[in-house]
């Protein structure tokens, strides 16, 4: 009971004197998570054949050194960047543009595609056509 009674104030202290909001968390940390996907099946791979060697009576297979060696390949070659310029053309520079500028290069509109917006959308560029249209014919 006491140590019930404890356990509530010292938390309710901490909670409303002591803790604050984590700082908000950037764009590096992402980008750095998504480089690090390429160790992550070469170090699953390596600890596989580690745990797998520590155990006493476990017999190491085949197809454990096979996945290391082909996820070293993969994570310690160029081959990502040999696949973008074989498939993808370019690779893709980052930089932060508003919504805006990037809303020119999507391949589709999503208002178009969307069934709840995509009566309005197609009547707001039918009324913005009519409305060149009419321009065209209006001016000298």
């Amino acid at each position: 009971s006491c140590g019930l009674f404890l356990t509530y104030w010292i938390d309710k202290f901490l909670l409303l004197r002591r803790y604050q909001k984590p700082k908000m968390i950037g764009i590096r940390l992402s980008m750095n998570c998504i480089n690090m996907i390429d160790f992550a099946f070469f170090f699953h791979a390596a600890g596989r054949i580690f745990f797998a060697a520590n155990k006493n009576g476990e017999n190491l297979g085949f197809e454990s050194f096979l996945l290391l060696f082909f996820s070293g390949l993969f994570a310690f070659l160029p081959i990502g960047p040999c696949f973008y310029k074989m498939f993808r053309g370019q690779e893709y520079e980052y930089s932060e543009t508003t919504y805006q500028e990037a809303k020119q290069h999507f391949l589709i509109d999503y208002d178009q595609v969307n069934p709840l917006s995509n009566k309005i959308t197609l009547q707001r560029g039918f009324t913005r056509r009519l409305s060149q249209v009419c321009l065209l014919y209006t001016s000298p």
